[in-house]
């Protein structure tokens, strides 16, 4: 079993940890098993081994609870164990753009897509992976680029609603453009004054 040795730089800030997972809608018990272990290892200074699966549970939780930096930080550290692991590339594809880096972000979620489909990972799967690194790329400012992942994740939709809600993306995606340029052009800055109107003077 693969485990992840993400106590020393992950779980440094205990307190914060467990105040984050707290804000959680739903904590798994072995959450609450983990932080008692990790605890202990904190008490006295000893790194604490998890599975790749405990790890991923925990930084579930963490960007469920908002902790961005957390969940990134364990998804970093997954990905030195394994640097095509499929679900810690989703963490940084899903985590990035909040931390201010929306490139990194897309480009984690389309290696996080390269991976699946040489895993032939199921389509529910490359469904999520797709609309999440579209949203990063629409926080990039790259709207078309967001556009191309959305119409990628109709093809792996896993039912008619999912469908209906990339469908639904794309076309406020494509209104936000039109209404962009529409601006542009509205209000673009002209030679003079008055726009060309004569004056009468």
């Amino acid at each position: 079993m693969r485990s992840c040795r993400v106590f020393a730089i992950v779980f440094a800030p205990l307190n914060h940890l467990a105040g984050s997972l707290a804000l959680s809608h739903r904590l798994f018990v072995q959450v609450g098993l983990l932080l008692v272990v990790l605890s202990w290892g904190a008490a006295y200074g000893e790194t604490v081994e998890l599975t790749r699966k405990q790890a991923l549970v925990l930084a579930e939780q963490a960007y469920m609870a908002g902790d961005l930096v957390l969940a990134n930080a364990i998804g970093r550290r997954l990905l030195e164990a394994d640097g095509h692991d499929v679900e810690a590339l989703m963490v940084l594809s899903a985590t990035e753009p909040g931390l201010g880096n929306s490139r990194s972000g897309r480009i984690a979620g389309r290696s996080a897509w390269q991976a699946a489909r040489v895993e032939n990972r199921p389509e529910p799967l490359r469904f999520a992976i797709a609309r999440r690194t579209a949203k990063a790329a629409l926080a990039e400012g790259r709207p078309i680029l967001a556009q191309y992942w959305l119409r990628r994740s109709l093809a792996f939709a896993p039912d008619q609603t999912a469908w209906l809600q990339s469908g639904a993306d794309i076309q406020a995606i494509r209104a936000r453009m039109r209404f962009q340029v529409w601006a542009q052009v509205a209000f673009a800055p002209t030679t003079n004054l008055n726009g060309g109107v004569p004056t009468g003077c």
